[in-house]
């Protein structure tokens, strides 16, 4: 979609699609329903879009997320469908004889990609076949306190671009998520920095993935990721202010 039109869409509607089509089926087998390439290319294709996201502008649509990675085994498919187990090594055939479709991410891309449509307040709309899902699918569609991150009505903006960006939400209680992202092929330390957000001083961190309490950190807080993985964390400043939510950092 054209960001020049991005008035029009204000205007008429809730939300816009920003990018193509995720879907990565087409071609020789094995067939997959997306890969990473499709995914990170949302990275950079949203951040024009982002300073126009809002309750009064509308959302930014970045298309379907494919977190299922569990495979049919009888696809085409005339008979019930079987789920396989997460990942599997190589593409499996059905029984007619077709490679199965499977999603073609790694578990730390998939965290990875719902990360970032959380922390976009992106629609969580699924392209999975349900029935379908593995447990740690289950595990991210489910998780509450990252469907809080989406549902924030804040839309969330770069800390930092680059091979390990971070991006915030400001709330309205004085508190930030902030998702911290690894999109190289090597483990990384990845970063924010307390002032970037726009305080400075202590803060009580939350990993939202695990429900875990981290402690206080102060001025700063790094973790190493693995290969294209992500972190997703409720930061809350003991000397928080209230307001000022959703002012772009």
């Amino acid at each position: 979609m054209n960001h020049d039109y991005v008035g029009w869409w204000e205007q008429w509607s809730s939300g816009r699609r920003i990018d193509g089509d995720i879907e990565a089926s087409r071609g020789n087998a094995p067939y997959t329903i997306t890969n990473w390439t499709n995914v990170a290319l949302r990275f950079t294709d949203l951040l024009p879009w982002q300073q126009d996201a809002g309750p009064f502008l509308g959302w930014n649509d970045l298309d379907s997320l494919e977190v299922g990675n569990t495979t049919n085994t009888t696809y085409p498919s005339n008979t019930p469908e079987i789920a396989q187990p997460s990942n599997p090594p190589t593409a499996p055939t059905s029984l007619a004889g077709t490679p199965a479709l499977v999603d073609g991410l790694s578990n730390d891309q998939r965290q990875s990609a719902v990360t970032l449509w959380s922390i976009a307040a992106a629609p969580l709309q699924l392209g999975d076949d349900l029935t379908l899902l593995d447990s740690f699918g289950m595990q991210l569609l489910t998780n509450d306190e990252v469907i809080a991150v989406d549902q924030s009505g804040v839309a969330g903006h770069v800390v930092m671009e680059g091979n390990t960006p971070v991006w915030a939400q400001n709330l309205c209680d004085g508190s930030y998520y902030v998702a911290l992202f690894n999109l190289t092929a090597t483990s990384a330390p990845v970063s924010v920095n307390w002032i970037n957000l726009g305080f400075s001083g202590s803060a009580e961190v939350r990993d939202l993935w695990a429900h875990n309490d981290l402690g206080i950190s102060v001025n700063s807080y790094t973790v190493t990721l693995d290969p294209y993985g992500s972190s997703l964390l409720r930061v809350t400043p003991l000397n928080r202010h209230f307001g000022g939510c959703g002012v772009p950092f």
